[in-house]
């Protein structure tokens, strides 16, 4: 997706409900909204189909914007949905990361070109998961590495076993696996 531009008249304004988003960003995640393969389903309501949280990623005091989807439009049947981060700069809404299969963020304290990282997991099943880390590369939010979390398992006899801490297993994937 290409930058937004932020016009005299587009820049952040306070919409109803969406103290702080700019007017720029409301417009675009409506048009997701029609643009839908299922539109003729979708609420029409911002606030059934995204979250949006206004949260400082780069400690620069201006806000980017994490945007997660909810409801059927932009969510797979087992909770995972849409999701992506704007920042802005120079007059644009810039997106560092679009991605889908996102049931579960969390931003870590630790830094990687002066933006958090990320931890993202995909709900699997009742009990296994995929959590997936996401490091700022100086222009991109980037997958840098996945781990399957499980909180089963089969013994050798084919008994399953549940676990009160997941076996986490590394996966392939990041740059080097593209």
């Amino acid at each position: 997706m290409s930058p937004l531009t932020l016009s005299a008249q587009s820049k952040p304004q306070l919409q109803p409900g969406k103290a702080g988003v700019p007017s720029v960003l409301v417009e675009m995640l409506k048009q997701e909204i029609a643009d839908s393969d299922s539109a003729d389903r979708c609420e029409s309501s911002l606030a059934r189909n995204f979250e949006i949280k206004a949260i400082d990623l780069n400690r620069d005091s201006i806000p980017e914007y994490v945007v997660h989807g909810r409801g059927m439009c932009f969510c797979s049947a087992t909770g995972n949905c849409w999701f992506s981060i704007y920042h802005r700069t120079k007059g644009l809404l810039e997106p560092l990361l679009e991605t889908d299969g996102v049931q579960l963020f969390k931003f870590a304290n630790s830094v990687s070109n002066g933006y958090r990282d990320l931890f993202t997991w995909i709900h699997g099943s009742a009990f296994d998961s995929e959590r997936r880390l996401f490091r700022f590369d100086g222009s991109r939010y980037q997958l840098m590495a996945c781990w399957e979390e499980s909180y089963s398992y089969l013994d050798t006899q084919g008994k399953e076993h549940i676990l009160k801490q997941p076996r986490i297993t590394p996966l392939a994937c990041g740059p080097d696996q593209e």
